[in-house]
């Protein structure tokens, strides 16, 4: 019924869902991160037919600031012994070996600021800050190592650099990956490859086959719990950020992304800086969706990034508020992730 709902979702069946045009494109998985079951699937609008484009098991998509809260911070709480309180300096910086000045989404610098806060309002230079630190205290090699084990296995230390902290650089990623790598974070620091197969039959009748699937701890449950209450004061907390939209009478977990065209655009008549990829992840103590929404591709003479009334319907944040809802519509409400030791 969650895969039925989905694709409904997809198809503008769902009035809370507005689809400002027909080329704009969506990728989504839901999953259970207690046991890895994908729940449901949404490869893209108009999915019909074989051999198609799944965008959300094949597509790969810079994440933008959805990789702050499984990368970043939560290798800070870890590693570095970082609270949420502790003060960090948003201000201009510049890419090592480059001339490019490291901005936020609002070109406006803070001064010093707590890690929830810089959570909360999405900050860019805090980000980079901490994840050179996390770098330098346990290495790239580590890093990489840790991104392997939470479903990025194309991640190595020659294509790694402290831009993968916002979700940049050269990182990319699908919602499968997006999924599975914060399922991790509201699951105690467990991670499981996420699939879809739960049972084999056979048609002689023979006894059936079912696979197990292990799961290995890829953080502390302590960095997990604090990631994923930063998650949830994206949803409660004082901050616009387009993640409101999924309160609820039990907790709700979440984070966006968004990524830009930069200037690459510019011969496809895309303003600079325009917004290339949106994406949220959110969730509960038992289960989790990656949604992204974008264009496929840039096409001259056709629209092919967000402009701001399209990022104004916040349809992956509606599309997150209804796959919940549906989910929940006949079940108790989830409890809410316990506190460790």
């Amino acid at each position: 019924s969650l895969q039925a709902h989905v694709e409904a979702i997809e198809n503008g069946q769902v009035s809370e869902v507005k689809w400002p045009n027909e080329i704009i494109q969506t990728g989504m998985i839901t999953m259970n991160q207690k046991t890895g079951e994908i729940l449901a699937i949404g490869g893209g609008r108009f999915y019909d037919g074989e051999r198609l484009f799944n965008r959300a098991t094949d597509m790969a998509r810079q994440p933008g600031s959805s990789a702050k809260l499984i990368l970043t911070y939560p290798l800070a709480f870890e590693y570095l012994g970082w609270s949420t309180q502790h003060i960090l300096y948003d201000r201009p910086i510049i890419y090592t070996g480059t001339d490019v000045v490291i901005s936020n989404w609002d070109d406006q610098y803070r001064g010093p600021v707590s890690i929830a806060s810089a959570i909360g309002n999405s900050l860019n230079i805090p980000a980079i800050e901490t994840m050179g630190a996390v770098a330098s205290e346990i290495s790239n090699v580590e890093v990489v190592n840790y991104l392997n084990s939470i479903g990025f296995p194309n991640v190595t230390t020659d294509n790694f650099d402290l831009g993968y902290g916002i979700g940049g650089s050269v990182f990319k990623a699908s919602p499968l990956q997006m999924a599975g790598a914060y399922s991790a974070m509201l699951n105690e620091g467990n991670y499981t490859t996420p699939h879809t197969v739960l049972r084999i039959e056979f048609n002689d009748g023979s006894e059936p086959v079912e696979p197990t699937y292990s799961s290995s701890e890829v953080i502390s449950t302590q960095a997990a719990y604090i990631t994923a209450m930063m998650m949830e004061q994206d949803v409660s907390g004082p901050y616009s950020n387009f993640m409101q939209t999924l309160r609820a009478n039990y907790q709700v977990y979440a984070k966006t992304g968004t990524s830009d065209w930069g200037d690459t655009g510019l011969e496809f008549g895309i303003p600079a800086g325009s917004a290339k990829d949106k994406w949220m992840i959110a969730g509960t103590s038992e289960i989790v969706s990656a949604v992204w929404v974008g264009y496929d591709q840039a096409v001259a003479g056709q629209i092919s990034y967000l402009d701001r009334a399209q990022i104004n319907l916040n349809i992956p944040g509606h599309i997150n508020n209804s796959i919940l809802d549906f989910y929940y519509a006949d079940k108790a409400s989830p409890k809410s992730i316990a506190r460790p030791e």
